[in-house]
């Protein structure tokens, strides 16, 4: 490499080529809340299964990302960068194409969230490597900008192709736009192996483990119950529900003890002189600590927006995926501004007064979106809310990398900059499949309860009425919802379909309590910073 070479990597280099890269990857989550509903309708598939392809994306990132370091420590960064590359087009292509949800998962879940860890993994790493310590925290900050411009992007681009024309030209144009990186990863160094470097291969199983029971746990919580069996997991012809109780709270149990075996472990390998997934440095460091608990719960609770959000527009409002993108534009706006102008208010204001107004702005845009929903609400009444509350975020977004950053021994900052991302999609992760949850067992549970409470059905009609409806607000289709009621008498009709919107408007507000519950448990964690 030439001198001319190294000094533009050192300065600029690295950070456009891992602003770019972050910018494509980033376009993914919002490509697909926001064409939910056409995805649904397209694989014949409900919205816990997208749902779960969302949280099983998210969480092959973050099991990756916090070994993918390590891993171009031992086998070279630019290869695994390349590798990474060609595992984001190709899972990217089989999901464009994809017939069904299973192949989704397998193309976009899996094969181009393992892409996307290994190329996140080995930019940031060489991100750390090539800045000086002022100049990362700064270089976080931009990444940070340019996240939020992807997803206010992705907004309206995959609103835009899923309405007029297919979702599937959304991933379609991912794979163009993934193309230009393989000549700027060209540019990247030929880094060095490290001799003596040890990969951690159980740790990382543990970590896969631990977040699979976990995250598949709340996920089938709508559907068997948090606690008590609504009704019994089959294995085969075996019917699980040991005492009358759910296979939730065993499968998030399981979760928990793989975490707790990964916690020995570590321990075990840093006694023994080893390399562990996470330094114990940083685990010992408690400001730090708290400053990846508040960013995980900030991408959680913007998880939850985002899936929550067009779901409640599309199968409640009966928008299209547009017309969601354009009711959550004040939010992306919100978060953009705010990320890429709230970082020179750190000239004046210590950033942790700056998070702490950034949630409490959260806080009362949640309000607002929750007096806002009433049986009549149309899209344009949460503007408002929606603006304050991206506002807020992007507040947030701006002033947390930096704080974090601050909080990080110099010997330890690699690895901090790859665990804070770790953490990032962990809480996309726990956003997608709590939040979600949230809303969908509250939908389906308010349904039950309305279709019992009209005395007019029998009891075998009941069950057919529940059935029907359950079945259409999961496939996210008003029309579909109508269809089934146009069975009924007109004035059967009128009922149920109050009772309908009724509950999608419950959901929602329950979902928007659990936000606000959210945000509050991310503000006491800010105070430990």
């Amino acid at each position: 490499m030439s001198q001319s070479q190294s000094s533009f990597l050192e300065t600029w280099g690295v950070l456009i080529i891992v602003s770019l890269a972050t910018f494509v990857l980033v376009l993914d989550i919002p490509i697909v809340t926001i064409a939910i509903a056409a995805i649904v309708a397209d694989l014949n598939t409900t919205v816990q299964g997208v749902q779960a392809a969302v949280a099983l994306y998210a969480m092959v990132i973050a099991a990756c990302t916090i070994a993918g370091g390590k891993l171009g420590h031992v086998f070279g960064m630019r290869r695994l960068c390349i590798l990474g590359l060609v595992c984001y087009i190709l899972g990217t292509l089989v999901a464009t194409l994809t017939p069904n949800l299973e192949i989704l998962a397998v193309g976009w879940s899996l094969l181009k969230g393992v892409g996307t860890a290994l190329m996140l993994a080995m930019l940031l790493a060489l991100l750390t490597r090539y800045s000086a310590n002022q100049r990362l925290t700064l270089a976080l900050g931009a990444i940070g900008g340019v996240q939020a411009a992807g997803v206010a992007i992705g907004l309206i681009w995959g609103g835009f192709l899923a309405t007029q024309f297919s979702w599937r030209l959304a991933f379609a144009s991912e794979i163009l736009m993934g193309l230009p990186i393989f000549i700027l990863v060209g540019l990247l160094p030929p880094s060095e192996r490290r001799r003596g470097e040890t990969f951690d291969g159980l740790g990382m199983v543990l970590v896969a483990t631990g977040l699979a029971f976990t995250l598949f746990g709340v996920i089938l919580a709508s559907h068997y119950g948090w606690v008590w069996a609504k009704q019994p997991f089959l294995v085969g012809e075996l019917e699980v529900a040991p005492f009358g109780l759910s296979i939730v709270p065993f499968l998030i149990g399981l979760g928990l003890v793989s975490f707790l075996i990964l916690g020995l472990w570590q321990h075990q390998q840093a006694q023994l002189g080893k390399t562990p997934l996470v330094p114990t440095v940083l685990l010992r460091h408690r400001p730090f600590l708290a400053g990846l608990t508040a960013m995980g719960l900030l991408h959680l609770i913007m998880a939850g927006i985002l899936l929550t959000t067009p779901v409640f527009l599309q199968g409640a409002l009966g928008l299209s995926p547009l017309a969601s993108g354009r009711v959550l534009l004040p939010w992306a706006i919100g978060v953009l501004v705010l990320t890429l102008s709230a970082p020179s208010l750190a000239q004046w204001v210590n950033p942790k007064y700056g998070m702490m107004f950034g949630l409490v702005m959260m806080i009362s845009g949640l309000a607002m979106l929750y007096q806002a929903l009433t049986p009549a609400i149309q899209g344009n009444d949460l503007l408002a809310g929606l603006l304050v509350v991206g506002s807020g975020v992007g507040l947030v977004l701006a002033q947390m990398p930096p704080a974090i950053h601050r909080q990080t021994p110099p010997e330890a900052a690699e690895a901090a900059v790859s665990l804070s991302h770790t953490v990032q999609h962990v809480g996309t992760a726990l956003g997608t499949a709590i939040v979600g949850s949230v809303l969908i067992t509250i939908l389906l549970a308010g349904i039950v309860t309305g279709v019992g409470q009209k005395e007019i059905f029998d009891s075998q009609t009941q069950q057919v009425t529940i059935a029907g409806l359950q079945e259409a607000v999961q496939a996210l289709s008003p029309d579909q919802t109508t269809a089934f009621v146009s069975r009924f008498s007109p004035d059967e009709q009128a009922r149920l379909t109050q009772m309908v919107k009724r509950t999608w408007v419950q959901a929602e507000q329950g979902t928007l309590i659990a936000l606000m519950a959210l945000t509050l448990l991310c503000l006491l964690a800010v105070f430990g910073l």
